[in-house]
């Protein structure tokens, strides 16, 4: 008992990486491996990135801008009645979503640049019957470098959006992975959908508040317990709960 004692004494005095003398054979299992478990590293914020795709992507919460493009043709004076309808589903959609303005985009320099400016006072229109006041719609330019160019005009409004970066790195050679670690891509795509799907961005950094109770629903409850009625609900067995009888 003196020497396994011993033992353990001396390994726990070993330095990690360095062994000062020959072990001894009495050491028990446990106590080497509680000795030797001291020695290992912690991992480091980049070893951590690397297995866990949610911190090599991460969904990030910023503010951006959701545009809408109305194809304009150069010899285009009026707006049709589909891009209407599409110009006033946008404006509920930013009346909804967005920060209380919204920008129309008119292409300068283009071919198309008297029919872009025809329509924007036609889609400014829409917008003011769709909800938005006079100074929350602003009309302005960007330029088109190339004037054989036929350029959208374009709606757009400000809001906060999950997004992911660009995914697409290849940065490794899969086949030369012998440690059979996640490559720089994984999970990538999977983020940007999940992003892409959240209806409120704002749900991923704090909860909603709880909202009212159906009391009409509260009330069935209620009536059914008082009456001494079960209150929960029949389920009862039907056809698609049937189960087949191939094996009889």
């Amino acid at each position: 008992m003196t020497d396994r004692r011993n033992g353990v004494a001396d390994a726990a005095r070993m330095r990690c990486g360095h062994v000062g003398g020959p072990l001894r054979a009495l050491i028990v299992a446990g106590g080497l491996a509680a000795v030797l478990a001291g020695c290992q590293s912690v991992p480091t914020a980049e070893t951590v990135a690397r297995h866990d795709y949610k911190l090599r992507h991460p969904i990030v919460i910023s503010e951006a801008a959701e545009t809408l493009d109305i194809p304009v043709g150069a010899e285009t004076r009026s707006l049709s009645g589909q891009m209407r309808e599409a110009v006033a589903g946008f404006a509920a959609e930013a009346r909804q979503q967005g920060s209380g303005d919204a920008e129309i985009l008119v292409p300068s320099g283009s071919r198309n640049e008297a029919g872009a400016h025809a329509i924007a006072g036609q889609v400014r229109r829409v917008l003011l019957r769709n909800g938005f006041s006079e100074h929350r719609v602003h009309i302005r330019s960007y330029p088109v470098g190339d004037p054989r160019v036929v350029a959208p005009l374009r709606v757009a409004y400000s809001r906060v959006k999950a997004s992911v970066h660009a995914c697409g790195r290849w940065t490794d050679n899969l086949a030369s992975n012998s440690a059979n670690e996640n490559y720089a891509d994984f999970g990538c795509a999977t983020q940007a959908n999940l992003a892409a799907m959240i209806d409120n961005p704002a749900d991923l950094l704090h909860p909603r508040s709880e909202g009212p109770a159906d009391r009409h629903r509260r009330d069935t409850m209620h009536g059914n317990y008082r009456s001494g009625t079960s209150p929960s609900g029949d389920y009862n067995e039907g056809v698609g709960a049937k189960v087949s009888n191939v094996g009889n």
